[in-house]
């Protein structure tokens, strides 16, 4: 029952530090004046304070579970690595295609022909950088973490 307790402890800091944090956070951007910041809506602010909460609390939460391995997060060596990693990214590559030729038939979006192709790359690289980022994150926190404790319990 110990493991659920501390997933219950860690949801409530969650949700409650992110909305304590919020509010900070959006009041700080207006002070400082930062102006690209200063127009981004408020549950933006909440969202990514609910985040930041999130990855701080998860080491205390992973202690506290006795997870602070690797492998107890379903990262340890298993398998093939590299043709599971190419598997993984076919499949994610084709199943957004889909989604993305899905969104140009129905014109809901609109190739945008007036980038350079420096300007191309460059969004295609920060694009692939977020992505690999997110990727890991979710990876940790869901799969490994928030799972493993709910399969300990």
């Amino acid at each position: 029952m110990r493991p659920i307790r501390s997933l219950l402890i860690y949801f409530a800091v969650v949700f409650l530090g992110g909305s304590l944090l919020a509010p900070w956070l959006y009041w700080f951007t207006h002070w400082a004046a930062m102006s690209a910041l200063a127009a981004t809506p408020f549950h933006r602010y909440l969202a990514r304070a609910l985040e930041i909460i999130a990855l701080l609390s998860l080491v205390p939460l992973l202690s506290r579970c006795e997870m602070l391995r690797w492998r107890a997060l379903g990262l340890g060596k298993q398998g093939r690595p590299a043709v599971d990693l190419l598997q993984g990214f076919c499949l994610g590559f084709a199943s957004l295609a889909c989604v993305a030729l899905l969104a140009l038939a129905a014109h809901g979006r609109v190739l945008a022909h007036a980038q350079s192709p420096m300007q191309l790359i460059n969004s295609l690289l920060i694009t692939a950088l977020v992505a690999v980022i997110v990727a890991v994150i979710e990876e940790i926190l869901f799969r490994g973490a928030l799972f493993g404790i709910l399969r300990q319990a």
